[in-house]
């Protein structure tokens, strides 16, 4: 935080803050790409247990959601369920 705070005042950029409250879950697959729906699957599953996603981040092969650490485990049964994971 130091550093980026030094960053930060050194750009004239604004605050700087953090949280440690947070996970990242992810569904990682090489078919992501042709398979159309598979996010729109992810954000549902997650807005039906109710874990709010504060940040989505995705690349040609993942699909990853910053959310609340209290929701983790919640989050990855439901996806797990719902992508037929076991």
């Amino acid at each position: 935080m130091e550093a980026s705070r030094k960053v930060a005042k050194a750009i004239n950029a604004g605050e700087v803050s953090f949280d440690e409250n947070i996970a990242r879950v992810s569904i990682v697959g090489s078919g992501m790409k042709s398979h159309q729906g598979i996010a729109a699957k992810m954000f549902e599953t997650l807005a039906k247990n109710k874990v709010n996603i504060d940040m989505i981040s995705t690349s040609e092969i993942s699909i990853s959601c910053i959310i609340g650490a209290h929701h983790v485990d919640k989050a990855a049964q439901a996806l797990h369920k719902a992508f037929n994971l076991g």
